[in-house]
C-alpha cells in the first residue's frame, strides 16, 4: 500500500521554472527526503539522481575530474571499486562497465560510450514498478531522441546509430524524411517540438524543452495530492531550476561547442557531412 506524506509535501516550497534563486541544495533536498521516505520510496528518488552517477563514471572512465558536492548516490571509491570488480552494486552501472571492458574501442568514443550508459540507464528505470516514474523516463527518452533526429537531419548525418532503444518511434524516425519526422500521431507535440527546435537562441531553445517537461510533470501529477509521486515530479522540477539557475549563456554556448566536438571526434564523418 502506498504512503502519503501529508506534512513533507504541504510544506515543499512552491518552485517556478523560471526562478533564479532555491533556499536550500539538491544535495541537502536528498538528504530530507532520505530521513522522511520509506526505503522503498527513496529508492524511486535515487533513480532520478542516477544520472549525477553516470556522469561521473563516464569522468572516471575518462580520466577527468570527479564532481563533488553533488546529489550523486555513489562515492568516487564505489565507482572506483566498480570499475576494479563489476557485479558489486548489482544494477545497469555493473552492466555498463562490463560492455566497455569487452569493447575497447569504446575508450575512443565518448558520444557513443556516454549513448551507451545512457541506453542501458533508461532500460533499467523504464522497467521499474513505480506507473508514473516510468512514464516520466519513457516521455523524456523520447524527446531527448526526438531532439537527436531533428539535429542528425538537420547535418545531413545518420540518425538511427545516434538513437537510444529500439522502438519503433525511433524505425519510424530514421526513415522519415517528413518535417515531423512521421510521429505525428504518436506524438502530438511534436509541431511544438519541431517550432522550439528551429528557434535560433539557443538557451532559450532548451528552456523551452525544460518547460515542456514541466508541463508534462504538472499534468500528470493533477491528481495526486500527497503520494510520492508529488514527491518525484518535485524533485525533477526542482533539478530543472537548479540546472538553468547554474547554466548562464556562456556556460551553455561552451558546453553546445563541447558536444559538437565530442561527436566530431566519435565518428568519422565523410567530408560532405563537415558541420
Amino acid at each position: 500500500m502506498s504512503r502519503n506524506y501529508y506534512c513533507l509535501i504541504a510544506g515543499l516550497p512552491e518552485i517556478q521554472p523560471d526562478q533564479n534563486k532555491v533556499g536550500f541544495s539538491l544535495v541537502e533536498f536528498k538528504k530530507e527526503l532520505e530521513e522522511q521516505l520509506t526505503a522503498e520510496d527513496f529508492e524511486l528518488v535515487k533513480q532520478l539522481f542516477a544520472p549525477y552517477d553516470n556522469k561521473n563514471l563516464l569522468n572516471l572512465l575518462q580520466k577527468r575530474a570527479f564532481e563533488e558536492n553533488i546529489p550523486a548516490n555513489y562515492t568516487q571509491q564505489e565507482l572506483s571499486e566498480e570499475l576494479r570488480e563489476p557485479g558489486l552494486l548489482n544494477n545497469y552501472l555493473s552492466e555498463f562497465i562490463r560492455r566497455v571492458q569487452q569493447d575497447e574501442a569504446l575508450a575512443d568514443q565518448p558520444v557513443k560510450m556516454e549513448n551507451l550508459l545512457t541506453q542501458v540507464y533508461y532500460e533499467e528505470v523504464m522497467k521499474g514498478k513505480n506507473p508514473f516514474l516510468s512514464q516520466w523516463f519513457e516521455f523524456d527518452l523520447t524527446l531527448r531522441n526526438i531532439l537527436t533526429a531533428l539535429s542528425c537531419k538537420k547535418h545531413g548525418l545518420p540518425v538511427e546509430e545516434q538513437l537510444i532503444g529500439n522502438t519503433e518511434i525511433n524505425k519510424t524516425m530514421a526513415r522519415s524524411s517528413s518535417k515531423d519526422l512521421g510521429i505525428a500521431v504518436e506524438i502530438p507535440e511534436i509541431e511544438r517540438i519541431v517550432q522550439i527546435f528551429e528557434t535560433q537562441e539557443l538557451m532559450q531553445r532548451e528552456k523551452s524543452y525544460d518547460l515542456l517537461r514541466w508541463e508534462w510533470l504538472e499534468k500528470n501529477t493533477t491528481f495526486n495530492y500527497f503520494s510520492i509521486e508529488v514527491i518525484l515530479s518535485y524533485v525533477i522540477r526542482l533539478m530543472i531550476v537548479d540546472r538553468w539557475i547554474k547554466l548562464d549563456h556562456q556556460t551553455g554556448t561552451a558546453m553546445f561547442k563541447r558536444l559538437l566536438n565530442d561527436i566530431e571526434n566519435s565518428y568519422q564523418f565523410p567530408k560532405e557531412f563537415n558541420i
